[in-house]
């Protein structure tokens, strides 16, 4: 179990607000964040959004919880403090305060709430499953490795694999068609696979030939295709899957500049500086 720093307690109920708002998955906001000890920020939000229905019952039958002040009617702040204080470690910080408030009333609910469950443990009511990442997960296939007609060949004994049309396109289309061991490609980026979660043992995403990419990061390229023969310049902190895409693109005949020094050159020159 982690002890949470206030950033961090914060930091997870921002991300738990995104992910069940559906605008991200739960990785893609852990692994962008700023926080050093993503490990321990992970387990927070996964543990929050599998016991959110316990969380709320017990906040609910604490008269004054979800309306304190200081939680300023931030109901997902309050189910991660919320679970930090019965199933974690002490809460730290300015939290501390509004946790040691509710004490008193927090310790009758969970008692009420083992009475009616018929347990001896609040812990008996936790859930021991991973939560649903409901949103897609992305693969672009790597066409300097590969192509569509190979990766359905390898997928073909497992996935079945389904078109959408572009008017169709929508998130309860979406749900309704991306069932378990079903592939829809992507109708707006050529190349680009909508699989169900689980794919980092597939022996194609283990040699390259596909690569788990957001459909977001997929758009720079796609919208850019440029030519074969192009030049570009390359102003990232490192190549990554957006540098790969384009190479992709130019099927390996285009030439990269790393960009750093051009720019220094750049804004040296705007700035009237020799």
């Amino acid at each position: 179990m982690f002890m949470l720093t206030t950033t961090t307690t914060v930091e997870a109920s921002r991300i738990l607000q995104t992910v069940l708002s559906k605008k991200a998955s739960i990785k893609t906001q852990v692994y962008s964040s700023l926080i050093q000890n993503k490990k321990a920020l992970y387990a927070v939000v996964c543990e929050v959004l599998k016991n959110g229905p316990i969380l709320k019952q017990i906040a609910g039958k604490c008269e004054g919880f979800l309306r304190d002040k200081q939680l300023k009617h931030d109901e997902h702040l309050a189910l991660v403090l919320l679970y930090e204080h019965m199933f974690g470690r002490v809460v730290r910080g300015r939290f501390k305060v509004i946790m040691a408030r509710h004490k008193t009333g927090l310790h009758a609910a969970c008692e009420r709430l083992k009475i009616e469950a018929g347990v001896s443990d609040l812990k008996q009511l936790l859930t021991n499953t991973q939560p649903e990442d409901s949103l897609p997960k992305y693969v672009r296939i790597n066409t300097l490795k590969s192509d569509l007609t190979t990766v359905k060949k390898a997928f073909d004994a497992k996935y079945k694999f389904q078109c959408m049309d572009l008017q169709d396109f929508s998130p309860q289309c979406l749900r309704e068609i991306l069932q378990p061991q079903t592939v829809i490609e992507d109708p707006h980026i050529p190349n680009v696979l909508m699989f169900p979660p689980g794919l980092h043992t597939q022996p194609l995403y283990m040699n390259g030939s596909i690569i788990l990419q957001d459909k977001a990061s997929c758009f720079p390229a796609h919208v850019l295709s440029p030519p074969p023969g192009s030049m570009g310049i390359d102003c990232c902190a490192a190549p990554g899957n957006k540098t790969t895409h384009l190479a992709a693109i130019l099927n390996n005949k285009g030439r990269w500049q790393q960009g750093t020094e051009r720019i220094r050159k750049v804004v040296k020159t705007r700035s009237g500086k020799n």
